[in-house]
């Protein structure tokens, strides 16, 4: 792929929404700019090696990025990438967007590429931490099992991104926990059976109260050139959002519906919810409504509760 050519458009599967753009302007508030990482790519020699390796990753992103991850690149910073990850249903981040900055090292692919998550200072997850820390084993920031780390030559930065939502953005992150946090996990190995299953839950509806949370400070501050991908994101699932919102402060436990055709499936919930966690949705209901509206052409009016 010459450098004067944009990687090619993917259609996704939900109306107009682009998942692989390159920009031909650098990213002028990423987070790896200004760093000895930065600056990289140079034409000819180990630079040159680089950017074709990167130009590799730009096809097989182009090729085969699911449709629930959206990627931007940039033409001019090759070694910058920005990724957004939709929540996966069944979780407690169904239908929430999650944003990651990564960089490809100049020593890439025999080291694994590095990845900061946009936190808005939330810990949704044990693997995501406030500071933009994500503990993956593939990315060598936590030590597993060896055969789920990086092996240069065949380990891609679609397999890290794909990795990400399967195994972070999961069902019951509570059990997440890195070994390495000793006090915390020594308590979290004990949790088994109906206590951890108790446990779990807790941790799923403090996590979906920070999914909101995160809802609310994507749509304030959309990452930039992510602006088009957030209004229509958020155009499309507002109301089933809401719907899920409703359900969750009636009592079902997050993560345990699913939404067809504008229906609450309710044929697989766990209506165990606390009574802590439905005020505290049902609070956020009328906010979120508030925030969906400013894109003007959402009627969200028929979710609005009474105070």
């Amino acid at each position: 792929m010459d450098l004067d050519t944009a990687v090619a458009l993917l259609g996704s599967t939900n109306k107009k929404l682009k998942q692989n753009d390159v920009s031909l302007r650098s990213p002028s508030n990423s987070l790896f700019l200004g760093s000895s990482l930065c600056s990289l790519w140079r034409p000819g020699g180990a630079g040159q090696k680089l950017g074709t390796k990167i130009q590799e990753e730009w096809k097989i992103l182009e090729n085969d990025l699911p449709e629930t991850i959206f990627v931007r690149v940039y033409e001019s910073r090759m070694e910058l990438l920005r990724a957004v990850i939709i929540g996966p249903a069944g979780t407690p981040y169904h239908d929430g967007l999650y944003v990651f900055e990564c960089i490809f090292p100049s020593n890439y692919p025999h080291a694994p590429p590095m990845v900061y998550y946009y936190s808005g200072g939330l810990r949704l997850n044990p693997n995501l931490y406030e500071c933009g820390k994500v503990c993956l084993s593939l990315l060598g920031t936590w030590s597993g099992d060896r055969n789920e780390e990086w092996i240069p030559g065949r380990s891609t930065m679609l397999q890290v991104l794909v990795s990400i939502e399967a195994l972070i953005l999961n069902a019951r992150p509570f059990f997440n926990e890195p070994r390495y946090e000793s006090s915390y996990c020594r308590a979290a190995h004990s949790y088994t059976g109906e206590r951890g299953v108790k446990q779990s839950r807790e941790y799923n509806e403090n996590v979906f109260i920070l999914s909101l949370k995160t809802v609310m400070y994507i749509l304030r501050r959309p990452p930039r050139y992510f602006e088009e991908l957030v209004k229509g994101h958020f155009q499309q699932r507002a109301h089933n959002i809401l719907i899920a919102c409703r359900a969750y402060a009636e009592g079902n436990a997050p993560g345990t519906i699913t939404i067809k055709d504008g229906v609450a499936d309710l044929s697989h919930a766990d209506k165990v919810a606390s009574a802590n966690f439905k005020a505290q949705v049902k609070k956020f209901i009328n906010v979120l409504i508030t925030n969906f509206s400013r894109f003007g052409n959402i009627d969200c009016e028929q979710f609005r509760v009474s105070d």
